[in-house]
Parts: C-alpha cells; sequence; structure tokens
C-alpha cells in the first residue's frame, strides 16, 4: 500500500510538474528524481521532492511504518530500464551508513537552500521535518 500511495503521490501535481518527478520503485526502495539543472525552477523543483517525501513518509507513518532515507542534488541518469549516477551513490550511503534511525536526511546545499523545512538532530545531520507539510 505504501508503493502504491507513493506512485499516486504526485497526483496533486501540476500536469507540467508531473512530468518533470521520476519514479521508481525497486527492492524496498522509492526514487523520486527532478531535473534542477535550470536555475530558475531549481528551489521549485527541489521543494516540490521535499513535498513528495514528506507526504509519502506520513502516509507510510498512518499506516505505522517509519522510513528512513535520503535527499541529494548530484549527477543522475534513469530510463526505463536503469538508473545510476552519483546522487544515487550518494543517497544509498546517507540512507545506509548515517541515518540508521528513521529519517530522511538531506544533503547540506539543499538545507542552504531551503532552511525552513529541516531539522538538526543533535548528531549534526540534518533531516527532512516531515511533519512540516
Amino acid at each position: 500500500m505504501i508503493y502504491y500511495d507513493a506512485i499516486n503521490e504526485t497526483d496533486w501535481l501540476s500536469a507540467d510538474m508531473k512530468e518533470k518527478v521520476f519514479i521508481k520503485i525497486f527492492s524496498d526502495n522509492i526514487l523520486l528524481a527532478i531535473e534542477t539543472e535550470d536555475d530558475a525552477m531549481r528551489e521549485e523543483n527541489i521543494t516540490t521532492i521535499l513535498n513528495l517525501v514528506a507526504n509519502i513518509c506520513n502516509e507510510a507513518f498512518d499506516f505505522g511504518y517509519l522510513l528512513r532515507g535520503a535527499i541529494v542534488e548530484n549527477e543522475f541518469f534513469h530510463n526505463n530500464i536503469i538508473v545510476y549516477g552519483k546522487a544515487l551513490v550518494e543517497a544509498v550511503y546517507l540512507e545506509e551508513e548515517i541515518a540508521k534511525n528513521p529519517r530522511i536526511l538531506v544533503q547540506k546545499e539543499i538545507v542552504d537552500l531551503l532552511p525552513q523545512y529541516h531539522l538538526t538532530n543533535k548528531d549534526g545531520n540534518s533531516f527532512l521535518n516531515i511533519f512540516e507539510y
């Protein structure tokens, strides 16, 4: 049900924005991606991903599940068959090695851009405040 909700979470987006969001589910992972190279749309696109991730976390919480993961900005490639790139490697590393507890870690550059959506834990890592949305 959580995966189904994650896929349908983009339904509230405008048609234009919905086309920009890439979602892929593999193993026990939900991957969301959006282009951020366009400086004019960078902040809006990152905010969209933050909203989507927070909504997915809140939906999972409604079912009694806590999620962990990471949101990063870096090189990334995807098509209908494969996903790869520095962003994926960094996100997996943060999720597996640093997050350890249920939380969505957020890369420092994203926190600096949109600090209002994040909290910082006593370990110094910033994470998405899913209750802000």
